[in-house]
C-alpha cells in the first residue's frame, strides 16, 4: 500500500527493539517477574519470623508482668 515503508531484513518492530540501556521488553517484563517472586519470598519469611515468635512465646504473653 502507499504510504508504509517495507521494512529491511534486520529491523524489527519499534516496541521489541532494545532501548539505549539494551533492555528489551521481554527483559523488563523478567525482572518485573523476579522482583515479585523476592517479594513475596520476602513476605513469606516476615510472616514466618513472626509466626515463630509468637509461638515460641506461647499463652505466657498474656500472664507476664509488664
Amino acid at each position: 500500500m502507499e504510504g508504509e515503508e517495507k521494512k529491511s531484513e534486520g529491523e524489527t518492530n519499534p516496541s521489541e527493539r532494545p532501548d539505549a540501556s539494551g533492555w528489551t521488553p521481554e527483559l523488563y517484563a523478567r525482572r518485573k517477574a523476579r522482583a515479585k517472586a523476592m517479594a513475596w519470598v520476602l513476605v513469606a519469611m516476615i510472616a514466618l519470623f513472626f509466626l515463630v515468635t509468637v509461638v515460641k512465646l506461647g499463652g505466657n504473653i498474656a500472664e507476664r508482668s509488664i
